[in-house]
């Protein structure tokens, strides 16, 4: 399938890019396209050293039976999970001929988010059967099912530079839940007044930030398991949160107009 035209790189690429494809019929496999480029020029018939680990410029991941609904890198790049409709993830070798060479299975319903552990070695999984699963990277095997929630877990978080066995989710509940992996239940909940629909932990894992349907960025204390910011600026809900820096979080939203991603600076949470 050739990639659609408004997914092509117009200008100089120097990272990796991921794209969903969906070719709308529902009998065929749903797919993950790879490519990466990092010197593109306008001249065709100029010679382009590639440097990219791909077998070519665009590989094509097939074998889900139902649409994709999420990406995760593990933290070396060289692994690549796919979560979908059809209630499993896929993990890709992210080089080479991308070769599938793991399926994570056991949930009832579409998985919706995944994130590896810090340390690569497990893929944790939230769901709309109500479940996130913990799943082995090297063997594939489900290792715990955290139960809890009331509602679809529409998201999941994991702490870049604390402990890998610490996860969050976040749930139409209207809950966010912190979980041990070393513990089968729950270790903590931070409960919101509306459904949570995106999550992220801070670096340190001291902090939670929540984004849901009032259209806010909400930071949690996990020492003291209360609010203590509330920031503001989408006009329709929060789709995602990432925090890729000690200072600041960035958060899109799911509203018609808003073409936009706001970044929030978090300098009084870290003086």
């Amino acid at each position: 399938m050739e990639e659609p035209s408004s997914k092509r790189p117009r200008n100089s690429l120097n990272r990796e890019e991921v794209s969903i494809i969906h070719d709308g019929n529902h009998n065929n496999n749903q797919v993950v396209t790879l490519y990466k480029q990092d010197d593109y020029n306008n001249n065709p018939n100029a010679n382009t050293i590639r440097t990219s680990s791909l077998a070519s410029p665009t590989m094509k991941l097939s074998g889900h039976k139902g649409s994709i609904y999420t990406l995760a890198y593990d933290p070396s790049g060289e692994i690549l999970c796919s979560g979908s409709f059809d209630s499993t993830c896929l993990l890709w070798n992210a080089s080479g001929n991308c070769n599938n060479f793991n399926v994570l299975s056991g949930h009832k319903n579409a998985v919706l988010d995944c994130k590896f552990t810090n340390n690569g070695e497990k893929v944790i999984t939230a769901s709309a059967d109500y479940n996130l699963g913990v799943y082995d990277v090297r063997t594939g095997e489900r290792l715990k099912r955290f139960m809890g929630h009331e509602g679809i877990v529409n998201a999941v978080g994991v702490a870049k530079d604390a402990s890998p066995c610490l996860a969050v989710s976040a749930s139409d509940d209207r809950t966010c839940r912190m979980w041990d992996t070393r513990v089968r239940s729950e270790v903590g909940c931070l409960e919101d007044q509306f459904q949570v629909t995106a999550v992220v932990y801070s670096n340190d894992g001291l902090t939670v930030f929540s984004g849901g349907i009032d259209n806010c960025i909400h930071a949690w204390d996990v020492r003291q398991m209360k609010r203590t910011m509330t920031m503001k600026g989408h006009t329709g809900k929060t789709l995602l949160c990432n925090n890729d820096d000690v200072v600041k979080i960035a958060s899109m939203s799911a509203a018609p107009y808003e073409s936009f991603m706001l970044i929030f600076f978090l300098h009084p949470l870290h003086p």
